[in-house]
């Protein structure tokens, strides 16, 4: 029997309820394992692709016995009570869940058929700040595909040379390129899933000043934030080679205001054909023209100040949401573009250590 803040386990499996299905073909997998230590309660969840081991710290443990609980169920019943504590008995093959006088009576299934998450060996991992890691995977996974087809542009690319880590996500139309020094002299290159780094970058977020501790071995990625242990299955496969997109030399350039940039698109963009979403940029001095059209509707032109000027007019053609994902997740309030000319790749740069590479639409 275990006794434990209804607050702190609430938040607990929230954090798991991503991994938590209401119906599996593998029931055992509907599941949040309750192991007792001594003053702790660990708290696990998988769905064999991502699996989240948490701590409770606000609990009292009167006997160390593990068991089952369905995830979903029992987070559906600490959001609707209003109690301090929530206490766990096991009785038999069911779970008597008290809260103040709430009496809930769950089946529990056998502990030991729960699948195992790896164990996390301190000595053999590496260290990097969680707000760089954080940042590294969401300036750059937005830009993952999501086919069945071509499941490795899927995943996104960690790729480490020993002296500088990368993160790359490419869907073949874009390519979105971060860097930092190496946290590590270790080799490796991984591709995470997208429940993958998409759980990683929300277990970061509550870790913001601190470090994170990483772990690759054989097909997983183990990484741990303070008391929470993730553990991830890497993707099998051989991911683009990334270096071969990114252009080499840029004759034209210019800069302008993210907000002014953000604006000017998403106007044009109200008079674009759903299906292919083109809008026509023209470069001149320091003016930027967009032209859209929709046949069934109308056309559209709208323009916006450059920051300085480009040497020479282009017209180049792209997908505005491509541009509108990036500067959701620029931190600069200047954008720079460069061009090579009206058939090649645009790019955003930030820093030393962003790149983002667009294909442009011919029309």
């Amino acid at each position: 029997m275990i006794r434990c803040s209804r607050k702190e386990l609430l938040n607990a499996l929230q954090t798991l309820s991503g991994i938590l299905p209401s119906k599996s073909p593998k029931p055992i997998l509907e599941n949040v394992l309750f192991h007792p230590l001594k003053n702790t309660v660990e708290v696990l969840a998988t769905d064999l692709e991502v699996g989240i081991k948490l701590t409770l710290t606000e609990v009292e443990v009167i006997q160390k016995m593990d068991f089952l609980v369905p995830g979903q169920k029992l987070l559906g019943i600490l959001k609707e009570s209003e109690a301090d504590t929530v206490a766990f008995e096991m009785q038999e093959n069911h779970c008597k869940i008290t809260l103040n006088q709430d009496i809930f009576n769950v089946l529990s299934l056998s502990p030991e058929e729960f699948p195992q998450i790896a164990d996390f060996q301190e000595k053999e991992t590496f260290s990097i700040p969680s707000t760089l890691l954080r940042n590294m995977i969401r300036k750059t996974s937005f830009a993952t595909a999501n086919e069945a087809t071509r499941y490795t542009m899927n995943g996104l690319l960690m790729d480490n040379d020993g002296k500088t880590m990368k993160t790359v996500a490419t869907d073949g139309k874009r390519l979105a390129y971060t860097q930092c020094k190496s946290p590590t002299k270790e080799k490796f290159s991984v591709l995470l899933p997208p429940k993958g780094f998409q759980h990683i970058e929300k277990v970061l977020s509550h870790h913001r000043n601190e470090n994170a501790s990483l772990l690759i071995k054989e097909n997983q990625l183990l990484l741990k934030a303070n008391s929470t242990i993730l553990t991830v299955q890497l993707l099998q496969g051989n991911f683009p080679p990334y270096q071969n997109v990114i252009p080499k030399g840029f004759p034209l350039s210019t800069s302008i205001h993210k907000n002014a940039f953000t604006k000017s698109l998403k106007k044009a963009l109200l008079l674009t054909i759903q299906e292919s979403q083109s809008v026509r940029l023209h470069f001149e001095e320091k003016t930027l023209t967009l032209f859209s059209h929709d046949p069934s509707i109308g056309e559209a032109t709208v323009f916006a100040n450059l920051e300085e000027p480009i040497a020479e007019p282009l017209d180049i053609s792209f997908n505005p949401t491509f541009f509108l994902d990036v500067l959701k997740v620029l931190e600069e309030d200047i954008v720079h573009l460069s061009f090579k000319d009206s058939t090649s790749p645009g790019v955003i740069q930030e820093k030393d250590d962003f790149l983002y590479v667009v294909m442009p639409l011919n029309l």
